[in-house]
């Protein structure tokens, strides 16, 4: 086996750090993915779980009715929710 000289020493010992720095990056970024997953769910757990409380506390059929349409034509925004 041959003498490495000192500056591919370097080199090799820089690139397994910028692989390492790179590797790192991408879990982190795959974490962040679940985690926004997470939230997601939880978000609509929520929405759900205050749709049902509202139809079981307002049980006529046409508080029901008025409820579902409210429901369906509203847009819930991605960060509303406390956390």
């Amino acid at each position: 086996m041959r003498n490495l000289s000192v500056t591919t020493f370097i080199h090799i010992l820089f690139s397994v750090a910028i692989i390492i720095l790179i590797a790192t990056f991408l879990l982190f970024l795959s974490w962040d993915k679940d985690r926004q997953k997470i939230e997601k769910y939880k978000r609509y757990q929520l929405i759900s779980i205050t749709f049902l409380s509202n139809l079981q506390q307002n049980s006529t059929q046409k508080t029901s009715k008025n409820s579902i349409k409210n429901s369906m034509s509203r847009q819930y925004p991605l960060n509303t929710y406390p956390r």
